[in-house]
Parts: structure tokens; C-alpha cells; sequence
């Protein structure tokens, strides 16, 4: 059972699935677009270790209501699609394997701001240990047609679906 700080909740076991996105860098924070749309915050830690000859991701995130720790293996299919297998896992789970992996590790902090917009989620990560900042929309395809809210559009200088040099992975710090 995962526990929040006022519910317990069963975990979640999922079958990997196809997750398909676009990633774009954007100039800066939409602070104005933020302030005038409703959006959702969530404070991001993920952890890195090479466990089985894989990379795999523990990220811990937390919003007003609960903090969740969630296990992701994720493979890359083409530019844009993976393969993920995203399982939430309890806190003392996390820090199992924390406590054998400590020695080395990559680590990446964000805060991600959500905006939902005709049916899709404009993630905004602003990294706090890079001057990065980060928009991903999952699509249910690559080609897929969309428009964005207003005024995101303006702060996105370039594409970065498939950059691998931009994967969170790779952003992030050895520790």
C-alpha cells in the first residue's frame, strides 16, 4: 500500500506502454501564462541508478495533496516514442534500493508545472540545478496536430524530440 499523508492507497502495477512526446526548449518560465490559466505544480526529484544493466528511474513527486514514489523503466523505440513500464512503489521500497545504490547515482530536481489544454497536458519542467526549462505534450501519436494555450507557443525556441543530449538522464548530475 502507498501512503499519502492522510490516505493509504493500493500501488499501482502497470504492463509497459507506448508513451509518445514532444519535447520542446522553451526561452523561459510562462510565468504570465501561468499566472492568468490554472495550473498544477509538482515539486520532481528523480534518481538514476544502473541497476541489471539498465538505467532505471525512481522519481519522487510531490504536489499539495500527497508525494508518490514511482519506479520507470523506460525504452526508446524511435525519435519522440518509448516503451515505458511505470510501477508506483512505497517509500520504504525507495529507500532500499537508495541505501544500496548511494554510492553512485544521477539525480535531476524540477518543478513541473501541468496546464491541461483540448484534451492534452503541456508538462513545463524549470530544472533547479541547470538554467533549463523544459515543455513536453504527450500525443496519442507522433504526427499528431495540436494547437498550444495561448501565449506558450512565443517562448518555444526550439524542438528537442529525440535530442538524447536533452533526456532527463542525461541532464542529470552524478552524485
Amino acid at each position: 500500500m502507498a501512503t499519502t499523508k492522510n490516505k493509504t492507497t493500493p500501488l499501482k502495477k502497470n504492463k509497459p506502454h507506448l508513451e509518445i512526446e514532444r519535447k520542446f526548449l522553451m526561452r523561459r518560465l510562462p510565468i504570465e501564462l501561468l499566472m492568468k490559466r490554472k495550473h498544477e505544480v509538482i515539486e520532481i526529484v528523480q534518481y538514476y541508478f544502473y541497476i541489471d544493466g539498465i538505467w532505471q528511474r525512481f522519481r519522487i513527486a510531490s504536489d499539495k495533496k500527497s508525494t508518490k514514489y514511482v519506479h520507470t523503466i523506460k525504452k526508446s523505440i524511435s525519435p519522440g516514442v518509448y516503451e515505458e513500464n511505470e510501477n508506483q512503489i512505497e517509500k520504504s521500497e525507495f529507500l532500499d534500493i537508495f541505501k544500496k545504490h548511494q554510492k553512485k547515482y544521477k539525480v535531476v530536481r524540477k518543478t513541473r508545472y501541468v496546464i491541461k489544454h483540448k484534451g492534452l497536458k503541456f508538462e513545463i519542467d524549470n530544472y533547479s540545478d541547470l538554467s533549463l526549462v523544459v515543455l513536453e505534450v504527450e500525443l496519442p501519436r507522433i504526427d499528431f496536430c495540436f494547437s498550444y494555450p495561448v501565449g506558450l507557443r512565443a517562448e518555444i525556441a526550439y524542438e528537442l524530440t529525440g535530442i538524447k543530449q536533452f533526456s532527463n538522464l542525461s541532464l542529470s548530475l552524478t552524485k
